[in-house]
């Protein structure tokens, strides 16, 4: 099976006719280095410090009426004491295989389709995300069948995200996993609008109410722009389906609000991140309220996101300076609180990490981050400071240790 998939890939390379004047052969490679020291994770268990180390060579094939990008991944993670997971580590491995042809084209609309591996980012990755940002993306084997026209794009996605094994050529799709759905984006003068509908489904999915079969339905509304000195990134989804025998209700408002002094030395910008997401209300009632972000993607909150966006209330705002040369600065600050009592708290990925304790309280702590960023010809260098103080909540429920992050970064990319 591996050398029959890397074989696959070398003959779409190979077939494409790169000899054409019309045709063209772009090579790509993505290198990235990241240290970080981790002192107190999940508030309470042991430090540890590693190094991941992550190579992505790609190629790009573009020609009239089609487009084949392949890209191979070697990720791997030095020195880590914890068991590393799917997104730390991945061997060598085929990240994405996607061939795009144009069916038909009347006037300003084109029908295409695309079909393979490949990352997926809709929207602002609140719910299907790339995670980039950890040592190993998230890739998705299946299809998209693509409408576009002058400002508008509207898409019927078939995918199934693949699971990340350790060793060399062993991802393969997740059993009992899919992802189908229409999204749609209209694009005008001063931003988007996405409106989508997605359907996803699991084998076994765990909440504080319980486990089983998870089918749930997802539809919402994103507007995203920018007017003179505004900007903004406002969405709102609503969930519904079953788990086991429970129904699913749930709903999640997310939003970004920015306003820069242009006229100010180091033209500062003033963000408001505000962010709710449903928990349940009793586990006993036979109904889920829980919110579920499907795949989002990597560092949801920051650098350091130790809770994801399931059961919570989140007031985030920041600061973000650019120094020049390259140089950019950004300060926040984070609080939480759970938005149900009777719903635990959850990590990004999904596993519930504190019970839920109807007694404990909602404040479930605040975050400091520092990040300074500099970018040059391809080339990036990132260090960043964050630490998270536990809130009442983590102090009646377990451990409540400081939770520090230090990370530096450095990335390069052709």
């Amino acid at each position: 099976m591996k050398r029959c998939l890397a074989g696959l890939t070398l003959a779409l390379i190979l077939s494409a006719p790169a000899g054409a004047e019309s045709t063209t052969v772009t090579p790509g490679l993505d290198l990235r280095l990241r240290w970080e020291d981790l002192a107190h994770d999940q508030w309470g268990q042991g430090g540890d410090h590693y190094l991941y180390e992550r190579v992505m060579p790609s190629l790009s094939v573009k020609g009239d009426g089609f487009r084949l990008f392949t890209q191979l991944i070697g990720a791997g993670v030095t020195g880590m004491r914890a068991d590393p997971g799917p997104p730390d580590r991945s061997g060598v491995d085929l990240l994405q295989a996607s061939l795009a042809v144009d069916l038909v084209q009347a006037g300003p609309v084109t029908m295409s389709v695309s079909g393979g591996r490949e990352l997926l980012g809709l929207g602002s990755e609140r719910l299907v995300g790339r995670r980039f940002g950890a040592n190993v993306p998230q890739p998705f084997d299946g299809g998209r069948l693509i409408l576009s026209g002058q400002g508008w794009k509207a898409q019927a996605l078939w995918e199934r995200p693949v699971i990340t094994g350790p060793d060399d050529f062993d991802d393969k799709p997740g059993q009992g996993r899919f992802l189908h759905g229409l999204y749609t984006t209209l694009q005008g003068q001063q931003g988007v609008m996405d409106a989508y509908l997605l359907a996803t489904g699991q084998g076994t999915a765990r909440y504080a109410q319980g486990r089983g079969r998870e089918r749930r339905r997802t539809a919402g509304l994103r507007l995203a722009g920018k007017q003179g000195s505004w900007s903004w990134n406002w969405e709102a989804m609503a969930q519904w389906g079953h788990l086991a025998d429970s129904s699913i209700r749930a709903w999640s408002l997310a939003s970004e609000t920015g306003y820069q002094f242009t006229d100010l030395p180091l033209t500062p910008r003033l963000l408001l991140r505000a962010n709710i997401a449903s928990g349940d209300g009793d586990p006993k009632d036979g109904r889920l309220g829980t919110f579920n972000p499907l795949y989002p993607r990597a560092k949801y909150f920051g650098e350091l996101t130790p809770i994801g966006p399931r059961n919570i209330m989140n007031l985030h705002p920041g600061l973000e300076l650019d120094l020049g040369h390259g140089f950019d600065l950004s300060l926040v600050s984070l609080f939480y609180w759970r938005e149900n009592r009777h719903d635990g708290v959850y990590s990004v990925p999904g596993p519930l990490l504190r019970p839920a304790d109807p007694a404990a309280g909602r404040y479930i702590g605040h975050q400091g981050e520092l990040v300074l960023g500099w970018k040059r010809e391809g080339l990036s260098v990132t260090a960043s400071l964050s630490a998270f103080q536990p809130g009442s909540y983590l102090r009646r429920t377990g451990h409540d240790d400081t939770t520090t992050l230090v990370g530096v970064e450095i990335g390069w990319a052709l």
